[in-house]
């Protein structure tokens, strides 16, 4: 069995991706190191920005 050597990033979703973005920028201090815009077809937008450790997504329809 191998050795559980913990994790490098968690992915977390969000309604409102300004505040999430406030938050661990100004609060936590995590620099912003991409963001991307992806587009779903018919189904909407989805923004997901990726700082150190954290990937955070926002889904608009």
């Amino acid at each position: 069995m191998s050795e559980n050597l913990g994790f490098n990033h968690i992915d977390l979703g969000t309604k409102n991706m300004d505040e999430a973005r406030t938050f661990y920028e100004d609060v936590l201090g995590f620099p912003l190191v991409r963001a991307d815009l992806v587009e779903l077809g018919d189904k909407g937008i989805m923004s997901t920005t990726f700082s150190t450790s954290v990937m955070v997504s926002s889904w608009a329809s």
